[in-house]
């Protein structure tokens, strides 16, 4: 019993049951004999000349299956064929059975072409069989086909996409070197640099154009492509530019459109609001005009940290960083009332010239976090920590704009305020926006004034000494807007027509509703 479990026939034939489609070859002793019955898998395969469908690599796992069904009794052939299957490698392994695999579809070719001279001799299938070959045939030569396209289409459309990006990019590169776009884009670097973000971005379109592309495909070229091809020391961030151009076009429209703004108040101050039901972002409008010369507005802007000199809510102002002439950062606190907490910001600010095509400056307003801070900063007060944080958000603005003199030659200078400010307040109740719009704003503005007419009157006043120690600000925003003096003039008197007819009406519709008014009730 023994002899009979280990003999190499019970071996076949537990593998037989493992592997069905061997079954045939390993159950004819008689024919193959002893050493037909010790056959790898592998061997009886390759001796029949068909996988059965199956790969090389499943043919080498059949193998190594029938080599764990035997135990013992082998004969020295069986002994031989294991000693030598060890010694290869995976990589001899593998490149045995690429070859076993070519000798295959040879021998398949062969069978195809004795088939073809059997039917040149007359020597056809039934007709049935010959249908079947024929289809078959068919099929197999349109997979073929279909797949061979399919790859040479995908492989097309990948080598073209590829060369036509490259060259696109071998375009822009050569279209840099020309000297009409290096010398748009250094005008370009030049303009961003005195704070002329429109001028910038009308060179940049001149740039593109010359080039025959786009901004956004020259925002897209690295930094250090475009530097290549400026003057010395100059930089530009054409995406930055074209962002901020952008900005101010649409910060100078919203200063102008009062559409869904309530009139709060309308006199030499005036001070619109809106608010949207379910939102807690709360939008604010300034407009005065001011008997003063366009630096000294300027100054009581710039000058953040004097605020808290001339106005009594202000708890404390500081300029935190200045990374350049037209960009700082300042916070600021604000007295409110109980049970309110006090309120403080920290605030992105960017200048803009716009003397050129708006004749005014222009100054940017948005929220900024710590980690914008710029390092080496002024440390923020400890109070920080404790004080109500609001949000300032983008859009914000303060515009000043100098007015053509008074009959007398006073200087006027008009600004313009427009804040959009979320104070993470679900419900504003009446008595605080009566107390922002009622109390604070004019206060704030009788407080400018006041501020204005004294200090900046004194030589020895604070400001007036600071106007004197920066003439790198103030002498170039007067000479910016000198440039522009007589285009000032002419549109001046194009508006005062309409402006004198606009308030010629106003004062008719106060008449009418004076006369429509009920008469008082006798005593």
């Amino acid at each position: 019993m023994g002899n009979c479990c280990s003999s190499p026939a019970a071996s076949g034939h537990e593998t037989a049951k493992r592997h069905p489609d061997e079954q045939t070859v390993e159950q004819q002793p008689q024919v193959q004999g002893q050493q037909s019955a010790s056959m790898p898998p592998l061997s009886l395969a390759a001796a029949g000349n068909s996988n059965g469908g199956m790969s090389p690599v499943q043919l080498s796992a059949r193998s190594m299956d029938w080599y764990s069904t035997v135990d013992g009794g082998m004969s020295d052939a069986e002994d031989d064929w294991q000693d030598a299957m060890s010694e290869l490698s995976s990589m001899d392994l593998a490149v045995a059975l690429e070859d076993w695999e070519e000798e295959h579809q040879q021998h398949d070719a062969g069978i195809d072409e004795a088939i073809q001279v059997l039917k040149a001799h007359g020597h056809l299938l039934p007709a049935d069989l010959q249908l079947a070959a024929q289809g078959d045939s068919q099929a197999e030569r349109l997979a073929a086909v279909v797949d061979g396209t399919a790859r040479l289409h995908v492989a097309a459309v990948q080598s073209t996409r590829v060369k036509l990006e490259r060259s696109r990019s071998q375009q822009l590169h050569a279209a840099l070197d020309q000297p009409p776009v290096r010398q748009q884009l250094a005008e370009a670097a030049s303009l961003c640099k005195q704070g002329r973000v429109l001028g910038a971005a009308e060179a940049l379109q001149a740039a593109a154009d010359a080039a025959g592309c786009s901004v956004e495909e020259l925002a897209a070229l690295s930094s250090g492509v475009v530097s290549a091809v400026l003057p010395a020391g100059a930089t530009l961030d054409i995406s930055r530019v074209k962002q901020e151009a952008q900005l101010v076009e649409q910060a100078l429209e919203a200063l102008e459109d009062h559409s869904g703004w309530m009139v709060s108040r309308n006199d030499v101050l005036q001070v619109y609001y809106r608010h949207l039901r379910g939102e807690t972002v709360h939008s604010l409008k300034f407009r005065a005009v001011f008997d003063h010369p366009l630096e000294h507005l300027l100054a009581l802007a710039h000058e953040f940290d004097l605020i808290p000199t001339w106005n009594k809510f202000s708890l404390a102002a500081m300029i935190v960083a200045e990374p350049s002439l037209f960009e700082a950062y300042v916070y600021g606190a604000q007295w409110m009332l109980k049970p309110f907490k006090d309120m403080q910001a920290l605030l992105h600010a960017r200048g803009f010239d716009l003397a050129k095509e708006h004749r005014c400056l222009l100054v940017c307003l948005d929220d900024a976090s710590l980690e914008q801070l710029p390092h080496g900063h002024t440390p923020l007060p400890p109070e920080f920590a404790k004080r109500k944080h609001i949000n300032f958000l983008p859009g914000s603005c303060l515009k000043i704009r100098p007015l053509p003199p008074a009959p007398d030659g006073t200087p006027r200078t008009e600004g313009s305020l427009m804040i959009y400010m979320d104070p993470h307040i679900p419900y504003i109740p009446a008595f605080l926006l009566n107390f922002v719009l009622g109390v604070l704003a004019p206060y704030v503005f009788n407080q400018m004034k006041a501020v204005l007419d004294g200090s900046f009157a004194d030589p020895a006043g604070e400001y007036s000494r600071r106007i004197a120690a920066q003439p790198h600000i103030y002498d170039l925003a007067r000479r910016r807007m000198d440039e522009y003096a007589d285009v000032l003039q002419a549109e001046a008197a194009v508006a005062a027509p309409a402006g004198e007819a606009a308030a010629a009406e106003k004062k008719q519709r106060r008449g009418r509703s004076k006369r429509m008014a009920p008469a008082p009730a006798p005593a």
